[in-house]
């Protein structure tokens, strides 16, 4: 792990890499309904 976080310097970073990277694994067909816009989001 310290060899990762020379490279992404903070934990918070990585964690946020490492959840990009878990949900770019997901398609869409895997969701199961429809998609909607979340109320609190952009």
């Amino acid at each position: 792990m310290n060899t990762v976080l020379w490279h992404v310097k903070t934990k918070a970073r990585m964690l946020e890499l490492m959840a990009d990277a878990g949900v770019g694994e997901i398609g869409y067909a895997d969701l199961g309904g429809p998609l909607r816009r979340h109320p609190g989001g952009r």
